[in-house]
């Protein structure tokens, strides 16, 4: 099943700032192959385990500590992770 247009905004708590992974809903990371991670005008290839976590690399967390929130949203077999400072 393809899924397009699914997006969700969830916060950025102390939860990933400790453990720097992202919990992607199961609805969104159905099927998935990858995830990417828009940051400053580049795009990261990272994977996601079997239980629907995105792992933050350590080059990008100390900007993504710096937003507030990220958007997930579906595009084909990826998933595009976007923090944002509000």
């Amino acid at each position: 099943m393809e899924s397009q247009g699914l997006a969700e905004v969830i916060q950025i708590d102390k939860n990933v700032r400790k453990y720097w992974r992202v919990k992607v809903p199961k609805r969104i990371a159905e099927g998935a192959v990858e995830a990417v991670i828009e940051l400053g005008g580049e795009r990261w290839v990272v994977p996601i385990d079997r239980y629907g976590r995105v792992y933050v690399p350590s080059q990008l967390r100390e900007n993504v500590g710096k937003h507030k929130t990220i958007t997930l949203r579906r595009e084909g077999k990826q998933v595009v992770l976007r923090p944002r400072p509000f």
